[in-house]
């Protein structure tokens, strides 16, 4: 007769092994439909992204509630899985606009990242902090902003332009044109390859009335950005709404190069009705 067990496998570890069984066939399922909701958020298809999440939690709840799982092994497999979805929910909930429900799944996600870095638990508070700014409150934003960027680890140049560029649409809303124009001229410094910087510099320039050769200079620098050619070089904290790569890398990378070029597109189109006709009421052309 073949042996149910393999050799030094003693009875007690069958249950367990079962429970991981169920778990990676759940895990695998659940890994899926995230990736799907993935390509809808950056469709812009946010009410299909919030409701295939009906689905996610009915498989959180199946994984949650699976049985004979030593404590050891639902910490070490699940948790980290959980947390996932957890991010997921939040920029689901962000894209379409919940802001309130956004922020208490994103303060659930800092309470359970008990061991994780300082860029990730930055990258967090982040997304909580632009959330401010997209309710209006735009003086805290920039003072939560101000911390953030001197707490910043060294390597986290992606999460500094990220905190840049949103210090720089809250100046723009106050009307600070010449501060928002300085932010955007610190993150090309940064990330000389964003399009988008380029082209809100220029916004920024003609709201200042700018004379015509800043205006001609900053015009060339948008038509000279040299875009990236992989993802590698994507700011791997996106605004909330805009899943971070990290997360959604596998989902999106055949998506990601025709949506940056549909947004390069978008702003020398832009920025050349710009140049044609001046009008100084540009800030609904600003790309927050």
């Amino acid at each position: 007769m073949v042996p149910s067990l393999e050799p030094g496998q003693s009875d007690t570890d069958q249950p367990s092994k079962r429970a991981l069984a169920d778990f990676k066939a759940w895990e695998k399922e659940l890994n899926v439909i995230m990736d799907q909701i993935a390509v809808l958020v950056l469709e812009n298809s946010s009410q299909k992204a919030l409701d295939k999440m009906k689905d996610c939690f009915k498989i959180r709840k199946r994984m949650v509630e699976i049985e004979d799982w030593s404590a050891a092994d639902k910490e070490h497999h699940l948790r980290p899985l959980l947390s996932k979805l957890g991010w997921y929910q939040a920029e689901v909930l962000t894209a379409c606009s919940k802001y309130d429900e956004a922020v208490t799944v994103y303060n659930n996600l800092l309470d359970n990242l008990t061991a994780s870095t300082k860029e990730e638990q930055a990258s967090v508070l982040l997304r909580v902090i632009v959330l401010h700014r997209r309710r209006g409150a735009y003086q805290t934003t920039l003072t939560f902003l101000h911390r953030l960027l001197d707490d910043l680890p060294d390597d986290s140049g992606h999460l500094r332009v990220a905190a840049l560029n949103e210090a720089a649409a809250c100046h723009v809303q106050l009307g600070r044109w010449d501060t928002a124009y300085k932010y955007c001229q610190m993150i090309l410094q940064d990330a000389p390859y964003s399009a988008k910087a380029a082209f809100n510099s220029l916004v920024a320039l003609v709201a200042m009335k700018a004379p015509e050769n800043k205006l001609q200079q900053s015009y060339t620098k948008l038509l000279g950005v040299q875009l990236p050619v992989s993802l590698d070089k994507r700011p791997s904290s996106s605004a909330p709404g805009q899943l971070s790569v990290g997360q959604m890398q596998d989902a999106t990378s055949r998506l990601w190069p025709k949506i940056q070029m549909e947004h390069y597109v978008r702003y020398i189109r832009n920025a050349s009705q710009l140049m044609a006709h001046r009008n100084p009421d540009v800030i609904a052309g600003y790309d927050q």
